[in-house]
């Protein structure tokens, strides 16, 4: 039984109690001459009976509120969905994952093969006569560096994290996942780890297409070097 269930069948069993009293001495109550008791059992049923559909009742200075009550439970209940929903939505996915897993090598033979023909069929309508294929991938120095700072930093944590009993398959291993847990099971200093996730933090736009700034550049510069050296030196 629920808590508000139980609350109904409480507030049902105080009134079945109040009428009763009230119907075995209504001959005194609706009498010429009630008693102070009498007329104080009366009052306090009505209250009961009308505390449902009003806010508030007052009777010899005792103030019955069912807004305040109903107000504090709302807040809980709103308060303990909260909680649960920050709790499954931590337990789903501690990251959010834009992109998905590449596919099989078997299948994206078949991938190639069936697009091949696209491909050409795009490259012909929109590339120019003098598209030189072997040369339209190139990546500024900056980019390359900071693609090198981060696939490094990425490469050892792997390899340390792999080489441990704390992997857990629910969860994926993220940079910042895997950082995390090697940090609470202290195979790297907390603060260590929190400047690995920002040179790696650094170095992610650019892997995304954006220019590094300047600063980012200099940033990883100083530090991913020291940083990378460090764990290679972890087993």
């Amino acid at each position: 039984m629920s808590m508000k269930e139980l609350r109904i069948a409480y507030q049902t069993v105080i009134i079945i109690v109040m009428v009763s009293l009230v119907v075995s001495r209504s001959e005194s109550i609706f009498g010429d001459d009630p008693t102070t008791v009498d007329l104080f059992l009366l009052a306090i049923t009505t209250a009961l009976l009308l505390l449902p559909i009003v806010k508030e009742i007052s009777l010899g200075g005792v103030t019955l509120k069912k807004e305040l009550e109903e107000t504090k439970k709302e807040i809980n209940d709103n308060l303990a969905q909260i909680k649960n929903e920050i709790v499954n939505s931590v337990a789903v996915s501690p990251t959010f994952n834009l992109g998905n897993s590449p596919l099989n090598d078997e299948a994206l033979k078949h991938l190639e093969k069936k697009f091949e023909d696209t491909v050409n069929k795009a490259f012909q309508s929109y590339a120019t006569p003098e598209t030189e294929v072997s040369k339209v991938l190139s990546v500024e120095d900056n980019t390359m560096f900071l693609f090198s700072a981060r696939h490094n930093i990425e490469s050892e944590l792997r390899r340390i994290w792999g080489n441990r009993e704390v992997k857990d398959s629910k969860w994926p291993t993220t940079v910042h996942y895997m950082t995390g847990n090697l940090s609470e099971t202290g195979v790297i200093p907390n603060d260590f780890v929190h400047a690995i996730k920002e040179v790696y933090n650094a170095c992610s736009p650019a892997i995304h297409g954006e220019e590094g700034t300047p600063q980012q550049v200099e940033f990883v510069k100083d530090l991913a070097p020291k940083i990378i050296a460090t764990l290679k030196s972890i087993n």
